[in-house]
This record gives structure tokens, sequence and C-alpha cells, in this order.
């Protein structure tokens, strides 16, 4: 029985590291896609306390160790490797505290009350006449078609004359900033909560539901480390 168990178990340890490695390339195409969109829309900022473009790079690494640790543990379980499976155990041990806690921390900064407001807090400023950071503004407006961060409103000076910049133009080759109906309508506010949203929810959940996995991993895995002690 017990042989017929530590047997049943090895070959469970290997098919969960099959999955762990499916879910390391899952993973990694994932927070690849989602840093590349930071790069793309440069809206690469800390939110609450929750760093966008450290999450998704952590969660590229945290992919490639899935992609060595699985095959590790396939080898590991399938040669009985009883050291080996300690320290692999150890490794995604370690691994699964960072994705919890890093998951943990997305999930709530993105389910916080205040998260409109976070963001109000961290790009508003940047969509007014007096801008000091005029080229993310404008990539953000030209990238989201938008412009003002509640409105054009938001380009009236103190003397009541609006600065409209020319990003917020719909044709930049006959751009009048003058022109209403050749501006964008909509403001920027919507598309970067909605994106900035994205970001933090697709890194976290995906964080917390591939732990999960590794968590299943771990405990067989120790299952198996302590039967195959006994049979040494």
């Amino acid at each position: 029985m017990g042989v017929k168990t530590l047997k049943a178990l090895k070959y469970s340890v290997m098919a969960l590291n099959v999955l762990i490695f499916l879910c390391g390339i899952a993973l990694l195409t994932i927070s690849s896609s989602i840093q590349k969109q930071i790069n793309t829309t440069r809206l690469a900022d800390t939110i609450g306390g929750y760093s966008m473009p450290a999450g998704s790079i952590l969660a590229i690494i945290i992919s490639i160790l899935f992609l060595i640790l699985g095959i590790a543990g396939i080898y590991a379980a399938f040669k009985e490797r009883y050291k080996f499976l300690i320290a692999y155990s150890a490794s995604m041990a370690f691994i699964f505290l960072i994705q919890i806690i890093t998951g943990s921390i997305a999930v709530s900064v993105r389910n916080n009350p205040k998260f409109p407001q976070m963001i109000r807090d961290k790009y508003m400023s940047d969509f007014s006449a007096n801008s000091t950071n005029e080229a993310k503004r404008d990539h953000l407006q030209e990238y989201f078609k938008c412009c003002g961060w509640n409105s054009i409103n938001d380009y009236i000076t103190l003397d009541t004359l609006i600065k409209v910049p020319t990003s917020c133009c719909k044709d930049k080759t006959t751009c009048n900033v003058n022109d209403l109906t050749n501006l964008f309508d909509i403001p920027c506010k919507d598309p970067i909560i909605l994106y900035v949203r994205h970001y933090i929810e697709t890194i976290g959940i995906s964080l917390i539901v591939f732990g999960c996995v590794n968590f299943a991993t771990i405990v067989v895995t120790a299952v198996y480390i302590r039967l195959l002690k006994d049979n040494i």
C-alpha cells in the first residue's frame, strides 16, 4: 500500500509541475502583455502604494521561475531526489509568499473605495493650463483621444481664456484649438481609471490564482517528501 501511495504521489507531483510549467507560460504571457501596455500608455506609476511596473515585472520574474522550477520539480520527483525536492519545495514556498503578498496588495488597491480618488490625485494636475508634465499629458490625450481630466474646461485660465493643447485636436494637420468641433470631446479620467484598474486587477488576480496552484503543489510535494524519507 505504501509503495502504491508513494508512486501515486510521485506522478501527482510530476503532473502538478507540468501544470506549474503551463502556469508559468500563461503568467509570462499575461504579465508581458500588461508591461507592454504600461510602456505604451506611459501609465507607469505607483497608485496607493502599488507600483504598476514593479508588479508586472515581478510577475514576469515569477513566471520565469515557474518555468524553471516546473522542469526541476518533474526531474526531482521522477528521480526521487529527496534533498532536491526539499530545496524545490522551499523555493516554491518563498515564491508563494511573494505571489500572495503582491497579489493581495494589488487587489486591495483595486477594491479600495477611494481608488478613483487615488487616480485623480495622481494625474489630474497634469491636465491643466499650467501643467508641468506636458509631454506625458499630450501622450495620454493623443493615445486615449480625450481632452482634459474632467473636460475641456480644465484648460480655462484665471483670465477665462481657454489654453487648449494641440494634443486635444482630432486632426493635427488642420488643428485649431478654438474650433471645438475639432477637439476630442471625452474626458481623460474615464479611460485612464479604466486602464489603471485593468492593469492592477489583472496582475493581482493572476498572481493569486496561480498562487493557489503553487500552494497545492507545495502541499502534495511535502506529503511526497515525507513518504519518500520513510522509504529511503
